[in-house]
């Protein structure tokens, strides 16, 4: 590059390569968040997996529905248990976006 004022060729060449540094560094940072992401969810899912005993009552509760053999107070727990069941995952994305 010539000494003095850039020419209005050399400022389209030098914002065509920050340009495409920017969209490197975008790009680095998002590979990095990906990879802290699934390191706290590999740390953390543990604390959002629903405990065994309501794992099995939740299967057991599901194969009765399937066979219509639900009472009123077990659907509710069903439900329940439902409910929780797809809140996890979500708690879960909440908690690694906070600590990112």
């Amino acid at each position: 590059m010539a000494t003095g004022k850039p020419t209005l060729e050399e400022l389209r060449k030098m914002i065509a390569q920050l340009k495409h540094q920017r969209q490197k560094l975008e790009a680095e940072i998002a590979r990095a968040l990906i990879d802290e992401a699934y390191e706290k969810a590999r740390q953390i899912r543990s604390s959002f997996r629903m405990p065994t005993r309501d794992r099995k009552r939740m299967a057991k509760l599901l194969a009765k529905s399937t066979e219509g053999k639900l009472t009123t107070d077990e659907s509710r727990e069903l439900d329940t248990l439902v409910n929780q069941f797809e809140d996890k995952p979500f708690a879960m994305a909440y908690d690694i976006t906070r600590c990112l």
